[in-house]
């Protein structure tokens, strides 16, 4: 995407935006170094959301049905129209449909690398994440596992821990630790807020953990930290 496009493409998705309440605290040397984003995701809308409001270019990992015309009602569905507007049955779909066809061109637009999901191209997610690290491209992860379990208090699904292995990638690669961002997004009152940057410990080197236990650790510390700031945002606190 073209820096005339990218900033058409803000412009256009500006009635999208939330409020960021901690501005101050957005790294000031992103596009000079890479970042991973984790966020909490809110649905259909969320990306859009995201992209009009974090204060930086990013490629974002997306659902690769959410990125094909014929595919993308069913987690429009399942994500959105069902759970939030209440609209089951072929009623809902028959929305979720007319929704992907305004949702599939915008998300389309965005910069994306496509998440495939159960049939083994999630190394091919990986190898054009890690392109863009080495670029000094940041990169956007909604982490939520669409068939986790729902947080109560938070309504938040378990994320899916796999992304905070980049941080062994990046460190092997470039010997420099890879910063990730927790970002918390909440829809009622359209606000966002950022946490500090949080790193992969590396695994194998003294601390006696795995690679694995590290990027495991990794991803619970982010998820805990999303959930924290997205309860402050909910309850008027600004957490």
């Amino acid at each position: 995407m073209g820096d005339i496009t990218y900033l058409a493409l803000k412009a256009l998705f500006r009635p999208f935006r939330y409020e960021l309440v901690n501005p101050e605290d957005f790294p000031a040397d992103v596009g000079k170094r890479p970042y991973v984003f984790v966020s909490n995701h809110l649905g259909v809308d969320g990306a859009i959301a995201l992209f009009s409001t974090i204060p930086a270019r990013y490629s974002t990992w997306v659902i690769s049905d959410t990125l094909d015309k014929d595919m993308a009602y069913k987690p429009i569905y399942h994500d959105f129209v069902e759970p939030n507007l209440g609209i089951s049955g072929k009623s809902g779909e028959l929305l979720a449909k007319l929704i992907s066809k305004i949702s599939v061109p915008l998300i389309n637009s965005i910069d994306t690398i496509p998440v495939y999901r159960n049939n083994g191209s999630i190394f091919e997610t990986f190898k054009l994440t890690k392109e863009a690290l080495n670029s000094n491209e940041s990169v956007l992860i909604l982490a939520d596992d669409p068939e986790g379990k729902t947080d109560e208090e938070t309504g938040i699904k378990r994320f899916l821990g796999g992304f905070a292995m980049l941080g062994d990638f990046y460190y092997r690669k470039n010997g420099e630790r890879l910063p990730f961002l927790p970002i918390a997004v909440e829809r009622t009152s359209k606000k966002m807020r950022i946490g500090q940057p949080l790193y992969y410990q590396n695994g194998n080197s003294g601390n006696g953990k795995s690679k694995r236990e590290a990027a495991a650790e990794l991803a619970d510390t982010i998820e805990t930290k999303v959930k924290e700031m997205y309860l402050g945002l909910r309850d008027g606190r600004g957490e």
